[in-house]
C-alpha cells in the first residue's frame, strides 16, 4: 500500500453510484436478455445456463463464503493487505482443485451423467466462466472493501455499455452461438478485471500485494477463515448437490426446451432483482463495522431503516412484472418462448423474499453466525428437494409434471418459508419485532399489488400494441407508487416530512438553475 490519503466516500453517494449503475443496467439487461434467446434458440439459452448454473454453485460451494468472509474483514481492517495476498493463495489453489476435479469426472465417464446431454468442451468452457466469474467477484468485493465504489460502479457502467455494443454488433453479424457467446463472456470477465485493477492502481492499492505474508500470518488468517467457513463449508457438501439438484430433474424430466423456458424466467427475475441489489454489498459493510465496533444500536437502525425500505422497492417491481409477464415474455424471448409467461410471472416474485435473503445474510456473517444460518439453510433445502421432485416428476412417478412452471413455484414458496425463519433468528438478535417485520411484508405486497394490477386492467383495456400497452401501465403505475409513498411512507421506512423536505430541495434547485 503506497502513502497516498485515501478519502472514502460517504454511504449515501456510494449508493446512488450503486443505484444509478442499476439504473443504467436495467435497460442494457433487458436488451441483452432480447438479444441472447433469440440469437441462441430456446435448447442452447437453455444448455448455457445448465452450464453455468452448475458451476456457479460449485464455485459457491467452494468458496464456503470465504469470499464474504474475506469482504467483512477486508472492510474491518482496510490496511491488512496481506489479507488479499492470503486470499489470491486460496482462490489458486481451489481453482487447480476444481480444474481436477472435472479432470476426473471425464476420466471415469461420468460427464454424461452430471452434465445431462452436453457437449464436452462447453462443460470446459463453463468451468472457465465459473473460474473468471468468482475472480470478478473477488476483485468486486477488493473495491468496495476500500470504499471505492463510486469509481467501481463507473467502470461497471463503462464495461456494460461496452458489452451490450459488442454483443450487438454480433448478433447484426449473425455470429452468435453457445461458443461465441462462451468467449464473449470471457472478454467481458476480462475487460471488467482491467478496468477495476485501474481504479484501485489510482487510488495506491495493489490488487496483488508483494512481500507482507509470513507463516504466522499465514496461521492467523487460516485460523481466522477456518472459523468462518468451516461450517458453511460442510454445509456446501450437502447443499452443493441439493440446489444443483433443481437443474438436474429439470433437465432430467423436462429436458433442455423446459430448461430454457425457466432459464429466462429466472433472467427477468434477476432483472427485477438489480435495485434492491445496489444497497446490498453496502449494507453488508456497514453491518460489519458496526458489529465489528460494538455498536448493536447501530446494527439495529440499519436493519429498520433499509430491510423494510427495500423489501418494498423489491414488491414495486416485482409486482409489476407479475402483472405483464405475458408481454414481457413476448417482447424479450419472442414466440419461441411463448411458454415462459407463467414460469415468469412466478419467478418475478422471487426477488421480493431473495432481497430479504441477501440483507438477512449480512447479520449472520457479521456476527459470525455461520453454523445458524448453514444449519437453516441445509434444512430448507433438504425439504425443497423434495417440493422440486413432487412438482417435477411426471404422474407415473408420483409427480405433477409441471416442468418450469412447477421449479419457479418451488423456487418461491421456499424462498417465502427460508427467509422469513432467518428474519425470525435476525430479530431475537437485533431485538426487533417479528410480528412488525411479517405484517409489513403483507400490506406491501396487499398495496402495491393493487396498484401493478389496476394500472394493468386499466392499460389493457386502452391500448391494443403489446409494446405501448406495457409503457403505458409502466406510466400509470408510476403515478399510482408515488401517491402509496406519500400515503404510506413508512411502507419504505420514511416519514412524510422527509419527502416533503426533499421535494423542497428539489423545487429551490430547479429554481436556481432557471434563473443561472
Amino acid at each position: 500500500m503506497g502513502n497516498k490519503t485515501r478519502i472514502e466516500d460517504s454511504l449515501k453517494k456510494r449508493y446512488f453510484y450503486k443505484l444509478g449503475t442499476k439504473v443504467v443496467g436495467v435497460p442494457i439487461a433487458i436488451v441483452t436478455a432480447s438479444i441472447v434467446p433469440r440469437a441462441l434458440g430456446v435448447n442452447a439459452y437453455g444448455n448455457f445456463n445448465f452450464i453455468t448454473d452448475f458451476f456457479n454453485r460449485l464455485v459457491g460451494f467452494v468458496d464456503a463464503s470465504t469470499s464474504n468472509a474475506f469482504y467483512h474483514k477486508l472492510s474491518q481492517r482496510p490496511k491488512e493487505s496481506a489479507l488479499i495476498s492470503f486470499y489470491w493463495g486460496y482462490f489458486s489453489i481451489i481453482s487447480v482443485i476444481m480444474v481436477f476435479f472435472v479432470a476426473t469426472v471425464f476420466m471415469i465417464n461420468k460427464q454424461g451423467s452430471i452434465w445431462i446431454n452436453q457437449e464436452s468442451r462447453f462443460i470446459w468452457l463453463g468451468l472457465l466462466w465459473g473460474l473468471l466469474s468468482w475472480l470478478n467477484q473477488i476483485v468486486y468485493k477488493i473495491v468496495d472493501a476500500y470504499g471505492l465504489t463510486v469509481k467501481g460502479e463507473l467502470a461497471v457502467i463503462k464495461q456494460r455499455l461496452f458489452a451490450l455494443c459488442f454483443l450487438g454488433v454480433l448478433f447484426i453479424l449473425g455470429k452468435v452461438d453457445l461458443l461465441i457467446f462462451f468467449v464473449y463472456h470471457f472478454f467481458m470477465f476480462f475487460l471488467m478485471f482491467f478496468l477495476w485493477w485501474q481504479v484501485l492502481k489510482k487510488s495506491d492499492i495493489r490488487l496483488f500485494p508483494l512481500g507482507h505474508l509470513n507463516k504466522s500470518l499465514i496461521k492467523k488468517y487460516s485460523s481466522e477463515f477456518y472459523q468462518f467457513s468451516m461450517p458453511l463449508f460442510i454445509g456446501g457438501i450437502l447443499t452443493l448437490p441439493l440446489g444443483f439438484a433443481d437443474r438436474w430433474l429439470l433437465q432430467m424430466f423436462g429436458g433442455s426446451v423446459e430448461q430454457g423456458l425457466y432459464s429466462l424466467a429466472f433472467k427477468v427475475g434477476s432483472i427485477c432483482l438489480i435495485f434492491t441489489s445496489s444497497l446490498v454489498p453496502l449494507f453488508h459493510r456497514e453491518i460489519s463495522k458496526a458489529y465489528g465496533d460494538n455498536r448493536h444500536d447501530e446494527m439495529r437502525r440499519l436493519f429498520l431503516r433499509f430491510v423494510p425500505m427495500l423489501y418494498s422497492v423489491a414488491v414495486c417491481i416485482s409486482a409489476f412484472f407479475f402483472f405483464q409477464s405475458d408481454k414481457v415474455s413476448i417482447i424479450i424471448g419472442g414466440e419461441s418462448f411463448k411458454g415462459a409467461v407463467i414460469p415468469m410471472s412466478i419467478m418475478s416474485l422471487y426477488p421480493i423474499h431473495q432481497t430479504f435473503g441477501q440483507l438477512n445474510s449480512a447479520v449472520y456473517f457479521a456476527m459470525a453466525q455461520t453454523r445458524l444460518y448453514r444449519n437453516i439453510g441445509i434444512s430448507i433445502m433438504v425439504i425443497g428437494l423434495l417440493v422440486t421432485y413432487l412438482l417435477l416428476a411426471p404422474k407415473e412417478q408420483l409427480g405433477l409434471n409441471l416442468g418450469s412452471t412447477g421449479l419457479a413455484l418451488k423456487m418461491v414458496l421456499v424462498q417465502i418459508v427460508g427467509q422469513n425463519i432467518l428474519l425470525w433468528f435476525n430479530t431475537r438478535s437485533l431485538k426487533i419485532s417479528f410480528i412488525k417485520m411479517l405484517s409489513h411484508q403483507f400490506i406491501s405486497v396487499l398495496i402495491i399489488g393493487a396498484a401493478a394490477g389496476l394500472s394493468t386492467y386499466i392499460s389493457n383495456n386502452i391500448v391494443d400494441n403489446i409494446v405501448l400497452s406495457l409503457i403505458s401501465a409502466g406510466s400509470l403505475y408510476m403515478a399510482f407508487l408515488l401517491v402509496i409513498i406519500y400515503l404510506f411512507p413508512s411502507l419504505f421506512s420514511i416519514k412524510r416530512g422527509e419527502i416533503v423536505q426533499n421535494i423542497r430541495l428539489i423545487k429551490q434547485r430547479f429554481i436556481r438553475e432557471i434563473k443561472k
